[in-house]
């Protein structure tokens, strides 16, 4: 067999315990149907951040936020929690509420 991708991919494939067949499928048939998968495995491949939300407005009006597959270091981690934090008093803070469950209105 030559060293083309196909080569290199079919000398792998051969080389899958079978225990790991049902999950390449399953990953070859999702990026081969839908292009976000192509994309959030690449990003996956270069250890970035995969499938981090989806937020839209639900037909009521009230806002959703979905959190679907994340992959954070350390770091990010801590950032992100933090920011949270912040989000999570300012909200709190603009409804009145303070910290103690007692309210300004």
């Amino acid at each position: 067999m030559d060293d083309s991708m196909l080569g290199r991919f079919v000398r792998g494939v051969v080389t899958v315990p079978s225990e790991m067949l049902g999950t390449l499928c399953d990953l070859i048939e999702k990026i081969i149907s839908d292009r976000a998968w192509y994309e959030e495995l690449k990003r996956f491949l270069r250890k970035e951040s995969t499938w981090v939300k989806t937020s839209s407005t639900h037909p009521d009006g009230r806002y959703v936020n979905c959190q679907v597959w994340v992959e954070y270091t350390p770091e990010e981690l801590r950032r992100r929690e933090e920011q949270d934090v912040q989000r999570l008093l300012a909200h709190l803070g603009r409804r009145g509420v303070k910290m103690g469950g007692k309210s300004s209105g």
